[in-house]
């Protein structure tokens, strides 16, 4: 059963690791046999000790050095209701760790379980206490940033929550990719490995399952983890996997897609534009830009030009500059052939031949007049794309409500539609199917040629443009009304229907075969135990 939380990002980012460590202790516990249950009571109590840490800092009480220490100021905490019930218990398993850990002691075979249904309830009861939630409960997927990760994530972890593990870890998989595919976007001038066809096909495949290896080794600490999930991969067209292979999976995407996100957050693509833009003079308000101040000097020693450099007060903000630079070069391109080009770091920058420099007093005219029109030019661009904004808000309610009106009037391989409005006024249609329309293969009359959903839709009248996008939705353009988009998918709905009828029918009879031929086995099974005891 999955919980919907209320719960802060940050709030979610600081339980999911001692989720994480908890699961992973338990699981230790559980498998530990001779010479293996002392390092089990280390990674339980490390658990206690993390889950007391958290609490105590989210509460802002001081840490102390000794667990009792922390956990006896979470009790004197006047405004914290908590009552820790198994708190002996707690005491005995600190206890057994330090035998275990300082003396090498290893803890009675009985003493383990208890130690760990002791952390279990300790570490849940506190957490709850502090965050209204079970510890258990709260999704990895909820900790991710990304919106489109944490869709696939969530689909992984559903599916591990129905038992089909082999499913979970191809989710798993496929979220690693793409999680993959946007690092390799941010670090693209980070050089591949070097291919050559001499090397031999032998040498081909170690540097690609070398790189492979480093690739999921750049947000783990354990290499031996990203050989583990390497190994996974390869076999992941398998149904060859368990619970403890699918939470392993899961932890292991989890851990990378978290560590790419806070790298990303950080990275900088272009230092040179990251220092240019520091330098701006930004807006605030609706303030103009204006000319601030200007300087001259030589281009270079004996060129015979001289620069004129004008530095702007009151530029837009980063995601205008680029547009609003673009059109004041245009601007003032059009008043005159002068040389003149406007940087990133907010100054405008002329170039004349020295014996031109007298004309420097009309290109400041100029550049203050261009910058007039410019300013205007956008305040009515603003004003129309704010209007334009309140339109699509107006439409995008009114087609919701048409939306939830016909909903149960289109197809049931229809899983979801949704309206969707780009600033460009470019509208479509955003559908959700069911997977398993996806892997159809279509045809319209017998022996015709097959062909897919995708084409199947792009076939039907008014239908321009039918595009995959996030996922395995699918996106009809021009979006129309609702009326013509029940026209589109029930003239889709003969096709589709007869396909997942066909492939039902072959279903029913792949299961009366087998069920034959597994009668037919129990009998010929049952002729030998006769046999053998007559």
């Amino acid at each position: 059963m999955r919980t919907e939380l209320t719960l802060s990002t940050h709030d979610i980012q600081m339980l999911v690791p001692v989720r994480l460590a908890l699961e992973a202790a338990l699981v230790q516990a559980r498998a530990a046999g001779p010479y293996r249950r002392g390092a089990a009571l280390v990674a339980l109590d490390a658990v206690v000790e993390r889950a007391t840490d958290l609490c105590a800092s989210a509460r802002g009480l001081q840490v102390s050095v000794k667990l009792e220490d922390t956990i006896s100021r979470l009790r004197g905490d006047h405004e914290f209701d908590w009552t820790p019930k198994v708190l002996p218990a707690v005491r005995l398993l600190r206890k057994a760790r330090n035998s275990a850990q300082h003396d090498g002691i290893e803890p009675d075979r009985d003493f383990v379980p208890l130690a760990a249904t002791t952390t279990e309830v300790f570490v849940v009861e506190l957490l709850e206490a502090q965050y209204g939630v079970d510890v258990r409960t709260v999704t990895l997927s909820q900790a991710i940033t990304d919106t489109a990760l944490r869709g696939v994530f969530a689909r992984a972890e559903e599916a591990r929550e129905r038992g089909n593990f082999h499913e979970c870890i191809q989710l798993a998989i496929s979220v690693y990719s793409d999680a993959l595919r946007k690092w390799n976007s941010i670090r693209s001038r980070r050089p591949t490995f070097f291919r050559a066809d001499k090397l031999g096909r032998e040498a081909d495949e170690s540097l690609t399952a070398l790189e492979t290896t480093l690739n999921a080794a750049t947000f783990v600490a354990d290499v031996g983890a990203a050989e583990w999930f390497a190994a996974l991969r390869r076999d992941a067209n398998y149904d060859v996997f368990d619970d403890v292979d699918a939470a392993r999976a899961l932890a292991f995407a989890f851990s990378w897609i978290t560590g790419y996100e806070s790298a990303a957050a950080t990275w900088t693509h272009n230092r040179w534009l990251t220092t240019a833009t520091k330098a701006r003079r930004v807006r605030s308000g609706e303030a103009r830009a204006e000319i601030a101040s200007a300087t001259a000097a030589l281009v270079a020693p004996d060129s015979g030009m001289i620069s004129a450099t004008f530095v702007i007060e009151n530029v837009p903000p980063s995601d205008e500059y680029a547009a609003w630079a673009r059109a004041l070069r245009e601007q003032l391109t059009d008043a005159s052939r002068r040389d003149c080009w406007v940087d990133n770091d907010g100054t405008v920058k002329i170039t004349r031949p020295v014996s031109e420099s007298t004309l420097f007093a009309e290109d400041t005219e100029a550049l203050a007049a261009a910058l007039q029109a410019v300013e205007e030019r956008f305040a009515t661009q603003r004003l129309h794309e704010r209007e334009a904004a309140e339109q699509r808000t107006v439409q995008s309610q009114r087609m919701t409500n048409a939306v939830v009106a016909a909903r149960g009037q289109w197809p049931a391989w229809v899983l979801g539609v949704e309206w969707n409005a780009s600033v460009s006024d470019a509208t479509t249609w955003r559908l959700r199917l069911d997977p398993a329309v996806h892997r159809l293969q279509l045809l319209e009359e017998e022996n015709a040629p097959q062909f897919g959903i995708q084409e199947l839709l792009g076939k039907q009248p008014g239908v321009e443009e039918c595009p995959y996008t996030t996922g395995d939705d699918i996106l009809l353009s021009p979006a129309g009304s609702v009326d013509n988009l029940l026209r589109v998918l029930r003239g889709a709905d003969p096709v589709v229907a007869a396909a997942l009828r066909r492939g039902q029918e072959a279903l029913d009879r792949e299961k009366a075969t087998l069920l034959d031929v597994n009668s037919s086995l129990a009998v010929a099974v049952l002729r030998t135990a006769t046999r053998t005891v007559a």
